[in-house]
């Protein structure tokens, strides 16, 4: 057998026997002879690859340097076995590139130096590690979850049986009428705040739970944020009173209403005050600030001067039980109130974060929330919300147009407000609504904001184009599954006047379309 070089007959029977792609290349890299192997794994034929240099078998990009490392290696041949870390990007003759494994046997002959390569391609064996990998990663997170919830449930035994043990041993000594007055109004003290801090914890848990399975529901409306602030910080004085901490709470009366939920808003107020309470050693400080935000934000600040926070642990915070190490501020509970205030916050369109200087060196978290926007273009706070056995009439002679490219959001929408008395016209897409609005200008307008094609953004952008006449000023819903804080801002500024989450209860929508309805029409330019 002939492979361009001076081997003997028996020496080109191993190499056409063996099971790797051969190769042998001449002091100045020309390739001398190859195998079948090799024919098949490059996909030249023999003729078109002897007398070539052996770069013609390397990505380009990569020709150039591999020739002065060839020069290098013929100045001190040296045999490099297999799996020596020589490892490249090869080349096909149809351009396909695999990662390959060569080894090296330089060997002297009569017609000068000959170099043997072997190559190997790794592609099988690269995707067995790959898979080998994630199948690592996969266990490691199994095994991370199963730790983090049996930590999560020896911590919440622990904290349903560290109040219990208060409660159970001052109601039998209560019994035993043994107590002086003094003792025992202590004692109903203690039972109480105990109780009430069992009653918090599974209120968070359940919380959590409607959060993770999405059915957590929001009661939105204009919010005077100051109310809120004083429900919340009422609850936390006598905490605050008793471990003598002083509790300050700072109003800027330039912030103006937001919009939202105040049972949620002062449950995330509160969560962050008692927080900072829990952390604040006797003597020491908790402040409350609310401020003027940038483009139309109010900021919410809390900040103590109790642990502060280690940086190894920062990030952790708002996740869902997060536990710190020894002597960190996530120390103790189940790691749920700011897991809790991070979703609320988000479901408001709203940010929160934390910044800390180190342990002993306090903690303030910062909630921005969007402010409710012009009087003109949302209804009074104080405006009376119909009740259930008034929302069947409630949008008698209403035309609304409801626009969505799911089939099925159309129907159970268009079902809740035909059944409050509207009139009711439905498109699929935003060109159909635009024809829709020409044709009859509607009262209110609901669309999605992800449909194929012009999304919500789109339509309500060429809406706004047109005359009050065509529908320009028509109060518009952004009704969307995306809950980020940048989509509700896009919304906004596009020309929507809510924007409200998915899902959305069917009374709650009667009650939105009906306060747009009521609000004082827009002015186009």
């Amino acid at each position: 057998m002939n492979h361009g070089g001076s081997t003997d007959d028996r020496f080109g029977q191993l190499v056409e026997l063996a099971p790797d792609a051969m190769l042998g290349v001449d002091a100045d890299g020309g390739i001398v002879w190859i195998n079948a192997q090799a024919e098949r794994l490059f996909g030249y034929r023999r003729a078109e690859l002897v007398g070539r240099p052996v770069e013609v078998l390397l990505p380009e990009a990569l020709r150039a340097a591999h020739a002065r490392h060839r020069a290098s290696f013929m100045s001190e041949p040296r045999t490099r076995p297999m799996g020596a870390g020589l490892d490249l990007t090869a080349r096909r003759n149809d351009g396909s590139e695999f990662p390959a494994e060569v080894s090296l046997v330089p060997v002297q002959t009569s017609d000068g130096l000959i170099v043997t390569g072997v190559v190997r391609d790794l592609t099988t064996q690269r995707a067995a590690e790959a898979e080998r990998l994630r199948l690592a990663r996969e266990r490691a997170e199994v095994d991370s979850a199963s730790r983090t919830k049996d930590q999560f449930l020896t911590t919440l035994s622990h904290e349903l049986r560290t109040p219990l043990q208060a409660i159970l041993g001052w109601v039998r000594m209560l019994r035993s009428g043994s107590l002086d007055e003094t003792v025992a109004a202590r004692a109903l003290e203690t039972i109480e705040r105990n109780a009430r801090s069992q009653a918090r914890l599974i209120d968070d848990l359940l919380e959590m739970s409607r959060i993770v399975s999405g059915s957590i529901e929001l009661d939105f409306r204009i919010v005077e944020l100051p109310l809120v602030i004083d429900a919340a910080v009422d609850g936390i004085r006598a905490t605050a009173y008793a471990r003598r901490i002083r509790l300050h709470t700072l109003v800027d009366p330039a912030v103006g209403a937001v919009w939202g939920d105040p049972e949620r808003l002062q449950q995330v107020i509160w969560n962050l005050v008692s927080n900072a309470v829990k952390f604040t050693p006797e003597g020491g400080k908790v402040e409350l600030r609310v401020e003027p935000g940038s483009a139309g934000t109010a900021n919410v600040m809390v900040s103590d001067t109790g642990k502060g926070i280690d940086a190894a642990v920062l990030d952790q915070v708002f996740e869902r039980f997060a536990q710190g190490e020894h002597g960190s501020r996530l120390q103790g509970g189940l790691g749920l109130g700011l897991a809790i205030v991070r979703h609320l916050v988000e479901l408001h369109g709203g940010t929160v974060r934390v910044d800390s200087r180190g342990e002993t060196k306090g903690t303030r978290f910062v909630v921005t929330l969007p402010l409710a926007g012009e009087p003109a273009m949302l209804p009074d706070a104080a405006t009376e919300r119909p009740a259930r056995d008034e929302i069947a009439s409630s949008l008698d002679g209403l035309r609304v147009l409801v626009v969505d490219d799911e089939p099925d959001t159309l129907e159970v929408v268009g079902a809740a407000l035909r059944h409050a008395g509207a009139e009711v016209v439905s498109a699929a897409s935003a060109a159909e609504a635009l024809r829709c609005l020409r044709e009859s200008a509607p009262d209110v307008l609901i669309s999605d904001l992800a449909m194929p094609g012009e999304d919500g953004f789109d339509l309500i952008t060429k809406v706004r184009a047109l005359d009050d006449e065509s529908g320009g000023g028509v109060p518009a819903v952004a009704l969307s599954a995306f809950t980020g804080s940048e989509d509700r801002h896009h919304a906004l500024d596009a020309g929507f006047q809510l924007y409200v989450a998915k899902p959305i209860e069917p009374l709650e929508l009667v009650r939105l379309v009906r306060r747009l309805s009521d609000a004082p029409p827009m002015i186009t330019a």
